[in-house]
């Protein structure tokens, strides 16, 4: 079965229909609801790394993994239980460790390369 994604450096899509739905962000917060869709790039027992989009809407959130991210596209912040602000703009590199949590509030669909430590 041919792939929709040239893994190849840099990773490039064929075309958007190469993204999987993931669904409705799991605790929104207000009416408007984010929708996430993405794609593997690889995952094993240690890691799992891939490329996710996410549409306007605010959610609380925990990062039950340690997380790199590489922001591309679009704005939110990101504003832990401890107070902590990131403003994500295109560009941003955020990493967030084993437990995180806080909110998010997208202003303009994100889209990031992600990967996760599993520990």
């Amino acid at each position: 079965m041919e792939s929709n994604v040239d893994y190849s450096l840099p990773i490039k899509l064929k075309d958007e229909n190469s993204f999987v739905d993931w669904g409705a962000v799991e605790r929104p917060i207000g009416e408007k609801i984010s929708q996430t869709s993405g794609f593997l790039i690889s995952k094993n027992k240690t890691q799992e790394s891939g490329y996710w989009q996410c549409t306007e809407g605010s959610w609380n959130c925990h990062v039950t993994n340690t997380e790199f991210c590489h922001f591309l596209e679009g704005e939110c912040t990101y504003i832990s239980d401890k107070g902590q602000v990131i403003e994500v703009i295109p560009g941003t590199v955020a990493i967030f460790p084993k437990d995180w949590k806080g909110t998010c509030s997208i202003k303009k669909k994100i889209k990031k390369y992600y990967c996760i430590i599993f520990d």
